[in-house]
């Protein structure tokens, strides 16, 4: 996700609405206070606070409303200039203010979302990275045993991944990991959740999925990955490792875990497959 697709965000209708009475609340204590008291950094409260929880259309709505609101209740409270141009160079130095703050308040939201957006996603394929995804499973696992849900949890690993660096490079071995990743968005629900976690390891969570319907799923995942890897005439498939909720009564961290050393045991079997850990007796 890109910065300008953080700021098109849809805004929070509320926070406008809240700002826009406030605007209005302080223009009328603007009128009452009369033109020799000024108060229009009280203005910029309510344009920080919808800019914040709006796009830049916002702000601007805001800055144009707190001029306009600015100086009607200087001019009926008795506000007079000697000449029409001072009217007009200082309201359209309000604007500017407001326009400013304003601005500078999305800016600086867009950028503190985009910081936290970096901070729980991969750089390379931009799925999400090892902290979002233990924090989603502890999340799903939670919901999981709140309402008697069934949860898996797959552990992907790229067979062979290393001759695609050591003989094509490494830029290469990019490529390849990228579409792995659209390969696995292409399958997943909207619910589901996938991650890469280091190299070229990636994990799955399928909630609301049991053992043999994340089989299903998995399957299908290594008949496409390999059908288009030999498309691209590159030598990849892929091993998974996979445990099942409640079957296997494991901690979030367990989980993981145990769908690594499972991953192994399909490599160990012979690679390109799927292997389940077996509920305990």
């Amino acid at each position: 996700m890109k910065s300008e697709d953080i700021s098109k965000k849809r805004p929070d209708s509320r926070y406008l609405g809240l700002a826009i009475i406030l605007i209005i609340l302080i223009g009328l204590l603007d009128y009452h206070t009369g033109s020799e008291l000024r108060i229009y950094p009280l203005y910029y409260v309510p344009i920080i606070l919808g800019a914040w929880n709006s796009r830049l259309r916002g702000a601007v709505l805001l800055a144009c409303i707190s001029a306009l609101v600015w100086v009607l209740s200087n001019y009926y409270a008795g506000l007079r200039f000697s000449h029409p141009y001072i009217w007009f160079a200082n309201v359209s130095a309000q604007v500017a203010s407001f326009l400013l703050v304003g601005g500078l308040v999305v800016r600086l939201r867009t950028a503190n979302a985009l910081e936290k957006m970096l901070a729980r996603s991969d750089n390379l394929t931009k799925l999400m990275n090892a902290r979002a995804f233990y924090e989603r499973l502890e999340y799903e696992l939670a919901r999981a045993k709140r309402y008697g849900n069934t949860l898996t949890i797959g552990y992907l690993d790229l067979d062979n991944f290393k001759t695609v660096n050591d003989h094509l490079g490494h830029k290469a071995g990019d490529n390849v990991l990228c579409w792995v990743a659209d390969l696995l968005r292409s399958f997943m629900r909207s619910s589901d959740a996938i991650a890469r976690l280091g190299g070229d390891e990636f994990a799955i969570i399928l909630p609301e999925t049991d053992r043999e319907q994340s089989r299903t799923v998995f399957t299908k995942i290594l008949v496409a990955l390999k059908k288009e890897m030999k498309e691209r005439e590159i030598q990849i498939t892929a091993s998974i490792g996979a445990v099942s909720y409640p079957e296997n009564t494991l901690s979030a961290e367990d989980l993981i875990s145990c769908a690594d050393s499972i991953m192994y045991r399909a490599k160990e079997a012979g690679k390109n497959r799927v292997e389940f850990k077996e509920p305990p007796e």
